[in-house]
């Protein structure tokens, strides 16, 4: 819950069967920051991170995927490919120059991927 002092953590109900779940944090950003929200998806299982993905998305941020064909787990990051209009799909390594060029304000080319 964001307060006018900060941050406050709370324990709130499951989500996809797990607390805490990435739907909340993502949710809570693209409501908090709109279009500054720059989420991340890296490997998993389940749908967890889609619903927050639209929601950033839906509050003009950015949604970034890790490449599924190098996820130890494909199924979130290719979950959020096939429910989601996901603005980029990276490999890890490309992770930290794409976040720190969009920290920077910088332009960033980022390939798409269709979902399998």
């Amino acid at each position: 819950m964001l307060t006018s002092q900060g941050i406050a953590i709370q324990r709130g109900p499951k989500e996809h069967s797990t607390r805490p779940a990435i739907d909340v944090l993502f949710r809570t950003a693209a409501v908090a920051h709109g279009p500054r929200v720059v989420g991340v998806l890296l490997t998993g299982a389940g749908e967890d991170g889609v619903s927050g993905f639209i929601a950033i998305s839906r509050a003009s941020g950015i949604t970034l995927t890790q490449d599924p064909d190098e996820a130890y787990m494909p199924y979130m990051p290719l979950n959020a490919l096939k429910m989601d209009d996901v603005d980029g799909v990276l490999r890890i390594k490309e992770m930290a120059p794409t976040l720190t060029a969009l920290a920077a304000g910088e332009p960033v080319i980022m390939a798409s991927k269709e979902p399998r």
